[in-house]
């Protein structure tokens, strides 16, 4: 009899030691769920930077792009008309 009452005190330790282990686990995963929900707050923001960056950096390029084949594009006509003159002078 006193062996089951022992035994029963044993498991019934246990037992408390396994809640409050699940308890202190389950505290620790809503801490990292809430760390997680940070860490993609802080990504969603890093994101939306980063387009914002290189959206403006995609108008600059584009803008300089027309810039520089208005420049090729004038001279052309230049060389063009240059070359003309010199085959066929006025």
């Amino acid at each position: 009899m006193r062996s089951s009452a022992e035994l029963i005190e044993q498991i019934t330790a246990e037992m408390e030691v396994r809640a409050a282990t699940a308890a202190s686990l389950k505290a620790e995963a809503e801490q990292a769920q809430q760390l997680a929900s940070l860490h993609q707050e802080q990504q969603d923001a890093v994101m939306r930077a980063v387009r914002a960056e290189i959206g403006a950096e995609g108008k600059n390029a584009a803008r300089q792009n027309l810039k520089a084949n208005i420049l090729f594009f004038l001279a052309g006509v230049l060389v063009s008309v240059a070359i003309q003159l010199v085959i066929k002078p006025l």
